[in-house]
């Protein structure tokens, strides 16, 4: 055997011996071949993962915002809600309602006068909270079978008919200057007593309507809800919620003066706000659609609540 022969298959044994440069090139090869097909099978369940995650994100944004707008319609007076649509621009408005009670109608005590001006009445029991909360800048505002009349559009409240409106009934029916909401110009106190609480008017008003049930509902301010999609730029797209300003006749499509704002959502792509007041068999209907989109997905997500409009 040649020693040349000899030296090779000595080579061939050690075990220290390295890889050449082909077999090198020849693993990373493979091992690309391998990783592009594993790659291939395992990038669809990634983005199908990732796609779910946006797509729940969207799905909790879109029900978050609603359930915020059916909760503030469930709190509203009875028919104080109102839909407007500018553009692509709609708004949702109701008056909210911090408490409720039931007004005395007949004697023992101090029953609220429908037949003049009254300063002051006693409740049926206690309020529930509205004596502890702080009131608004402007106070509370009370309201008495509101029936929320218009004459024509949502924009034309009914005087004496309608929290919306900013004067008193013209008469004969309901009576001259009387109305259903306090106006600013009267200051309303709530006096916790024992057993019921009261109310006083200063200066006195005279209300409308005597509610059937003796309904009574103590508000506050305000809220709209402006929803401004961007189909285009979904990401420009927002929902805002405001509150805390003064009643308006004229319902507004814009942020309402001197208002407190808070975006409820974002990335919106599209939305409608529709209300049908129904009818003394059948309560209102208000329907909410808003769209979210966000990375090419979207979320469309509808949502409707009843609105007990019995004043």
């Amino acid at each position: 055997m040649h020693i040349e022969q000899i030296i090779n298959k000595d080579h061939l044994r050690d075990p220290n011996r390295g890889f050449t440069l082909v077999e090198l090139v020849i693993v990373l090869v493979l091992t690309s071949i391998l990783a592009g097909s594993m790659s291939v099978f395992m990038s669809y369940p990634i983005l199908a993962y990732t796609n779910i995650l946006h797509r729940a994100e969207l799905v909790d944004s879109a029900e978050l915002a609603l359930r915020r707008i059916v909760r503030d319609i469930e709190r509203a007076v009875p028919n104080s809600v109102r839909v407007k649509t500018s553009g692509s621009t709609v708004a949702i408005e109701m008056l909210n309602a911090v408490d409720g009670a039931r007004y005395r109608a007949q004697p023992p005590g101090n029953p609220l006068n429908f037949s003049g001006t009254t300063t002051g009445f006693d409740i049926i029991g206690n309020f529930q909270a509205a004596t502890s909360l702080t009131p608004p800048a402007g106070g509370f505002r009370l309201v008495i079978y509101n029936i929320g009349a218009y004459s024509g559009t949502p924009d034309s409240p009914v005087a004496g008919e309608n929290v919306y409106s900013l004067s008193g009934a013209a008469g004969p029916n309901p009576p001259a200057g009387s109305v259903v909401i306090t106006p600013t110009t009267s200051a309303v106190a709530l006096v916790s007593g024992v057993p019921n609480d009261s109310v006083t008017i200063t200066p006195g008003i005279q209300f409308a309507f005597a509610s059937p049930e003796n309904r009574l509902y103590v508000a506050d301010t305000p809220v709209t809800y402006i929803c401004s999609p961007n189909p285009a730029n979904p990401s420009q797209g927002t929902l805002y919620r405001y509150h805390s300003y003064s009643i308006t006749q004229v319902q507004s499509t814009s942020a309402p003066i001197g208002s407190t704002s808070a975006q409820v959502a974002k990335n919106v792509s599209a939305c409608s706000f529709n209300y049908a007041p129904g009818a003394p068999q059948r309560n209102g209907i208000v329907t909410l659609n808003l769209t979210l989109t966000k990375r090419g997905e979207s979320s469309v997500l509808l949502l409707q609540s009843q609105v007990n409009n019995s004043p």
